[in-house]
């Protein structure tokens, strides 16, 4: 069967007709992420989703940072506050030690809902508040490497790094999003960052396999620093790639659909 694009939350589609699902543009995922984490189990019931339903799962909350960490990654550092268990930003801020801090939903995309914010600022704790209201949060210090050297995402397809991105935010901002003036441009990952990447992929393993991922990360006083980890539906900077990268990804996709279940 030819491949074919097919929207995720259309009732009309048959899952079990195909060979095999690749997740790429649910970009809505986490406005409904229940749903999609329902329909991402059940996929992966009646054909082969990838990546699989018990890593996409996982990864939906970025609470994943704490596993990983747990797991001997270099993370950032990161606290969760509960929607369940809600507390003042000031009370985490103090207990670690921050000041400038970044807040962000624990389901997001496209740095949706993440800002930046002085502790004592008043519009900080009401931004807490804002993000409990629908979902957990993630605060995380503000880290100033984002704007002097930028991040670097590098692509793994089945297994091995095939290609690196840096991404530089623009003039007075720390996002480094292209539709929040960030720039993007290919590089050549570092052995440190390439070594981080390696920690990454072992770390996962336990969590599930992965066909692909973008492993995004910071250097913090000379160390690579994990700052997501995006394996459900992240860009791949395939138009960027080698050929080979997307010839990988597509040849990977047919060997695992092929093979025995």
């Amino acid at each position: 069967m030819p491949g074919e694009w097919v929207a995720w939350r259309d009732p009309a589609v048959e899952w079990a007709a195909f060979d095999a699902v690749l997740i790429r543009s649910t970009w809505d995922y986490h406005e409904h992420v229940d749903e999609f984490v329902a329909w991402a189990g059940h996929v992966d019931t009646v054909s082969e989703l990838y990546n699989p339903a018990t890593v996409v799962r996982w990864n939906a909350h970025k609470g994943y940072l704490l596993d990983l960490e747990a797991n001997k990654v270099q993370v950032v550092p990161t606290s969760v506050v509960e929607r369940t268990r809600p507390e003042t930003l000031s009370n985490v801020a103090d207990r670690q030690g921050w000041r400038d801090v970044v807040l962000k939903p624990s389901v997001s995309a496209g740095a949706k809902g993440t800002g930046r914010y002085r502790v004592d600022d008043p519009s900080a704790e009401r931004a807490l508040r804002a993000i409990l209201e629908t979902s957990d949060a993630l605060v995380q210090p503000y880290l100033s490497e984002i704007e002097t050297g930028g991040e670097t995402s590098m692509v793994v397809i089945d297994g091995s790094l095939t290609h690196a991105v840096s991404k530089v935010p623009g003039a007075g901002d720390f996002r480094v999003q292209p539709h929040h003036g960030g720039a993007e441009r290919v590089t050549e990952p570092t052995p440190a960052e390439v070594d981080l990447a390696e920690q990454v992929l072992d770390a996962v393993s336990t969590f599930g396999s992965v066909l692909y991922a973008r492993i995004d990360c910071v250097t913090v006083e000379g160390r690579a620093t994990l700052m997501e980890l995006e394996v459900i539906e992240p860009a791949l900077y395939l138009a960027v790639a080698p050929t080979r990268v997307t010839d990988r990804l597509v040849t990977c996709l047919a060997e695992r659909a092929a093979a025995p279940r």
